[in-house]
């Protein structure tokens, strides 16, 4: 639940620490170098597909066609952190035309000591 929320928890978390950090009350783990790599293809794929929507979107047919969903209440900010590990890869994969492009996006990460954050690149 919490990955499909789009917070950066570990499978090792104690189920009590994971209900904590879906509640709110319980601050998340920063995205730092031992944060889950997958998470920032995520980040990477929807950076991309936001740039590139118009050509995109009618080509769809997974979590990320709600994107950008005209009414707000369907629109999905996060749609593959809804997809398993394996079908994100299998997105870059797939799309390996476009990976250069999809690259760009992938957030930029710092490590714990020098600041534990990460920011994503900016839109071309």
């Amino acid at each position: 639940m919490c990955r499909r929320a789009g917070v950066n928890v570990h499978p090792n978390m104690e189920r009590k620490y994971l209900i904590g950090v879906l509640d709110g009350d319980i601050e998340a783990p920063p995205m730092t170098e031992q944060s889950h790599p997958i998470d920032r293809w995520r980040h990477a794929i929807i950076g991309f597909l936001l740039d590139y929507w118009v050509r995109v979107h009618p080509q769809l047919k997974c979590p990320a066609r709600n994107l950008n969903h005209p009414e707000e209440t369907r629109r999905d900010r996060r749609p593959c952190f809804k997809c398993t590990d394996l079908q994100v890869m299998t997105c870059v994969q797939q799309n390996a035309h476009n990976e250069t492009r999809m690259r760009k996006y992938l957030p930029v990460l710092r490590t714990e000591e020098h600041g534990s954050s990460f920011h994503q690149h900016s839109s071309p």
